[in-house]
């Protein structure tokens, strides 16, 4: 029972990991951050909070190590991991998984909104910059937790 439990638990993480993997070359910061986010909200209750964690990290790293982020943003990729940890911890900590993603979107919103719009606007000197980290982030945290409440309802996974 156990050995098969693991064996599920790893094709999981396989599955969860490449996704978050390849979804930052789509492109489309909408796209992305909803595959992303998804990822995230259902990895958290199949595999657990550590596993939200650990994929926390990835979309950053790919996305600045392909280009696709340009590399004066670099400064904020800390803070963009950190997001992605509070979304997972909010997240798991909420009994109605609905309320949770709502209050774990707003409460990452909150935190990359306050952090971007301080960091981008005056170490890097651009406003126009803090915009990709303001409501986009909301809307594409929403639209991943709607998309991950609704696979989950349908794979039976709470």
């Amino acid at each position: 029972m156990t050995l098969s439990i693991t064996r599920t638990k790893v094709h999981y993480i396989a599955l969860f990991f490449s996704v978050i993997l390849f979804a930052p070359l789509i492109g489309n910061q909408l796209i992305t951050g909803t595959i992303v986010n998804a990822i995230l909200f259902s990895a958290t209750v199949i595999i657990g909070l550590r596993a939200g964690f650990i994929l926390s990290i990835v979309p950053s790293i790919v996305a600045i190590a392909t280009g696709l982020l340009p590399i004066v943003l670099a400064p904020i990729i800390p803070y963009i991991v950190i997001s992605n940890i509070i979304l997972v911890t909010v997240f798991s900590k909420i009994e109605n998984k609905i309320l949770a993603m709502v209050v774990a979107s707003m409460a990452k919103f909150a935190f990359l909104f306050i952090i971007s719009h301080f960091v981008l606007t005056y170490l890097i000197n651009s406003n126009l910059l803090a915009i990709m980290f303001s409501y986009t982030q909301l809307f594409t945290a929403i639209m991943g937790g709607s998309l991950a409440l609704l696979l989950l309802k349908l794979y039976g996974k709470k």
